[in-house]
């Protein structure tokens, strides 16, 4: 992610576009999830589908919507507030478009869109791939309503993991060997022993 802020990456991955955009994002190893923002810079917003500003077009846009090629969906979760009224939502991964908004993050919430999906031509056996987080509720919504769906763990939460397992294995090795640990470092002072450990997490090869 060199070069690309955190922020920028995020609002790709779901498929936003100005006025929207990926605000204030945080990584929580301990709860093992990603809490972010979704903005809107617009004072006031037009309708795609007519290009009006002074109405409410949601619903009609929705009326309209086709679901019937959609085949790769990415699952997550999001909140009005940090802890509270968690929404699940689902975005096609190919076209980029929100697809589906939900209350709640349990595996009822797949089952909702497996339904609402139908309703707007698509198939839920058609469903081949779901990129997601690591929820065991979403798991078992798949299973359930997504029979033929593959799972793939998305980058992020994977990398989360990863780093939170180096990180005990080098607070371990540094406890019960420090010694050790320390004459292989030689003289690098607590800074330089930081920029190292960034310098292995970002290429592991070198």
């Amino acid at each position: 992610m060199a070069g690309l802020q955190v922020e920028a990456l995020f609002t790709a991955a779901l498929g936003l576009a100005e006025p929207w955009k990926v605000d204030k994002v945080e990584f929580n190893t301990a709860k093992r999830r990603i809490d972010f923002e979704v903005v809107c810079t617009a004072r006031r917003l037009v309708c795609p589908a007519c290009g009006k500003t002074s109405q409410a077009a949601v619903p009609l846009a929705r009326e309209r919507q086709d679901m019937g090629q959609v085949s790769l969906i990415g699952i997550d979760e999001t909140s009005a507030k940090r802890g509270q009224s968690y929404i699940t939502v689902v975005h096609d991964l190919h076209a980029k478009r929100l697809l589906f908004a939900t209350p709640g993050r349990d595996h009822g919430t797949v089952e909702r869109f497996a339904q609402d999906l139908r309703a707007h031509g698509g198939q839920p056996e058609h469903i081949d791939h779901v990129c997601m987080d690591m929820s065991a509720a979403y798991a078992l919504g798949v299973r359930k309503a997504l029979a033929n769906a593959q799972i793939s763990y998305d980058r992020l939460h994977a990398v989360a993991l990863a780093n939170e397992a180096m990180d005990q294995v080098r607070s371990a090795e540094w406890k019960g060997e420090g010694e050790r640990v320390g004459q292989a470092l030689g003289q690098l002072d607590a800074r330089e022993r930081r920029r190292l450990l960034w310098a292995m997490r970002r290429n592991p090869q070198g």
